[in-house]
């Protein structure tokens, strides 16, 4: 019984006799890609960090070691969220599909303009995909806090630039 009720409250928020499995099943294959497309960050800062070591060493003999950097996060992070676009494009694609559903056939959006609670009409375009791109804004910002305490950790400290964090937050804006 309990699962029958689960069943129900999900398909409140779905439009009355839409078939959503493609829907679920293509948002999470473009998630799952994107978060392993940017978990590519780490190979990417693991040849960085060779790199580093190798000029560390080189400069030793020179005595000039305090002159190599590492390079800045921000640069390590290029094009590694790109691919979270597509999920949230298709959550906002998927509104739109809810609401030309409506329109389409018998015109059901009659139906749900005339019922007691006129914004069931709302919810049944907008929650899911809303939730879904709630989501891949969550998981981008914790893959982010995540590569920013590695690369802090990872990066020796007299090797760091400073405003690592600062930067960040330009590059977004």
């Amino acid at each position: 019984m309990k699962s029958n009720e689960g069943k129900q409250k999900k398909h409140l928020y779905a439009p009355p006799g839409m078939s959503l499995w493609r829907e679920r099943a293509l948002f999470w294959v473009l998630l799952t890609v994107a978060i392993l497309h940017s978990l590519e960050f780490f190979s990417t800062l693991q040849s960085h960090l060779q790199s580093l070591y190798e000029r560390l060493e080189q400069y030793e003999n020179w005595g000039m070691i305090n002159r190599v950097t590492m390079t800045d996060l921000v640069v390590l992070l290029r094009g590694k969220f790109v691919l979270f676009g597509m999920p949230i494009l298709l959550c906002l694609m998927a509104i739109g599909n809810r609401y030309r559903y409506y329109h389409q056939g018998s015109k059901s959006i009659y139906l749900m303009r005339r019922l007691p609670d006129r914004r069931q009409w709302y919810r049944s375009c907008l929650v899911q995909p809303t939730l879904r791109i709630l989501l891949v804004i969550g998981i981008m910002a914790v893959l982010l806090l995540v590569f920013y305490a590695v690369y802090m950790n990872q990066v020796p400290e007299g090797c760091l630039l400073p405003n690592q964090w600062q930067k960040l937050w330009r590059w977004n804006l």
